[in-house]
């Protein structure tokens, strides 16, 4: 009976540990509620509902926030906490070996849509754009860790 007790707590600890984030998680297992926090600010021009970050060119990743469009300018800022309602992850088929994701946030405000040149969509992908605050497992992680 010990020996159950003691491996039954053992594993517990176990999966403790491993369900922390690293770079190499998957990005569609973020949990929800996850924290967003951008690298810098950015605009949303009046009547936009397309802006885009990074095109990609030179990089691994391209970048794009969508949202609906306002008779106003909006800015999103780097301090702003963007909370995660749902990641999806879809592959394109076309032998370019490329993944695209997309990470909706709380409230409505709109989505990221990020398209990767990679055979996995991983967490560090998205970390080129965002520092990820998990607060389940009270881990922060950032392209630097």
């Amino acid at each position: 009976m010990k020996k159950i007790l003691t491996f039954s707590i053992s594993m517990f600890f176990v999966f403790q540990v491993s369900a922390q984030y690293s770079k190499l998680t998957f990005l569609s297992e973020l949990t929800l509620d996850s924290e967003l926090y951008l690298k810098s600010d950015f605009v949303i021009p009046k009547n936009t509902s397309v802006v885009t970050l990074v095109s990609g060119i030179r990089k691994r990743c391209s970048c794009q926030f969508f949202t609906h469009k306002r008779d106003f300018e909006r800015v999103i800022r780097q301090s702003d906490k963007l909370l995660i309602s749902k990641v999806s992850v879809k592959g394109v088929f076309d032998g370019s070996q490329t993944h695209v994701s997309r990470i909706y946030l709380k409230n409505k405000i709109g989505y990221f849509k990020l398209k990767c040149y990679s055979k996995r969509m991983l967490v560090d992908h998205a970390l080129d754009f965002f520092d990820i605050y998990d607060k389940l497992y009270n881990n922060f992680l950032t392209a630097s860790n």
